[in-house]
């Protein structure tokens, strides 16, 4: 029996969750989560504490949080809290295939710099989300056959709304009023990381091309994106070899080898530390349906 508001897309060919929606409230990922489908949570009501990837934001009510695959979070309140949870499989709606139209991929998923949340600015962009949300329930309880299409489609203009309110935040904050020259050293360590991070895995590396210390360059790291100078080299390592574990038929020896691993034990002791999962599960897992749109 499918609980109460829960609504669910089902591959045809073996029965598995394409696509989920359902509500949640204070209880629902008060443990901690680490899923293997991208999740989208709407913080609809109250207020809550998310814990995701060593750091803490405090949520007020009308935020939409994004995590990819296998990315650790706790949503946790003390008091009454209501939102929809959305899920949705890889092979039902690929990021990394659907980069161009959404422009999600490193922007809600995978946002190596900033928090991985939206606030919801007014009720015009809620009534949207909200209008989206109720036509793609309304089409997981049709039988047509072009079911799977439509809500693709509905989901990729969810996605596209979402990123283009992300994109308009981020910008906003970049314009803040600053004392100091940080945020371009920032953006230069940005730039350096999508140069390197295939063979450049240590921050001394980044600090001496930057011609600082270690310790200053990690103290801006910290104080703007809240994150040490290791966990978002790290974090830029991993989302490269999840795209081609899930992308590429290559070997996890010939990943770790394409981003800077001699050894392929090593290597998959690093995606491990850092996912909780194996790069043979974490592949097994997102490509088991091949059903790719």
């Amino acid at each position: 029996m499918t609980p109460t508001g829960q609504h669910t897309h089902i591959f045809e060919n073996n029965a598995a969750a394409a696509l989920l929606i359902k509500p949640f409230n204070q209880d629902s990922f008060s443990q901690i989560q680490r899923q293997y489908h991208y999740s989208i949570l709407w913080l609809k009501k109250g207020s809550a504490t998310l814990k995701t990837n060593c750091n803490e934001y405090e949520l007020r009510q009308e935020t939409m949080m994004f995590f990819s695959p296998y990315q650790p979070f706790i949503l946790s309140s003390s008091a009454e809290i209501v939102g929809e949870f959305i899920q949705f499989q890889a092979d039902f709606f690929c990021i990394y295939k659907h980069d161009k139209e959404t422009n999600c991929n490193g922007l809600l998923f995978n946002n190596l710099f900033n928090p991985p949340f939206i606030f919801i600015e007014n009720a015009g962009y809620s009534n949207e989300f909200l209008r989206l949300l109720e036509k793609i329930k309304a089409e997981m309880n049709t039988f047509d056959s072009s079911k799977q299409e439509m809500l693709v489609a509905y989901l990729k203009i969810f996605l596209i709304h979402a990123a283009r309110l992300k994109k308009k935040q981020e910008k906003e904050h970049e314009q803040q009023p600053l004392v100091d020259n940080h945020p371009s050293v920032l953006q230069t360590f940005k730039e350096l990381i999508e140069a390197h991070f295939r063979e450049k895995h240590s921050p001394r590396d980044y600090a001496l091309m930057l011609n600082i210390t270690a310790k200053t360059l990690g103290r801006i790291t910290k104080m703007y994106c809240n994150k040490t100078l290791t966990e978002l080299i790290s974090e830029r390592i991993i989302i490269e070899a999840q795209r081609e574990l899930y992308l590429t038929e290559k070997s996890v020896k010939q990943i770790g080898a394409e981003v800077g691993f001699d050894d392929e034990y090593h290597f998959s002791r690093y995606f491990k530390n850092a996912t909780g999962v194996s790069p043979a599960h974490f592949r097994e897992k997102l490509v088991a349906f091949q059903v790719i749109i």
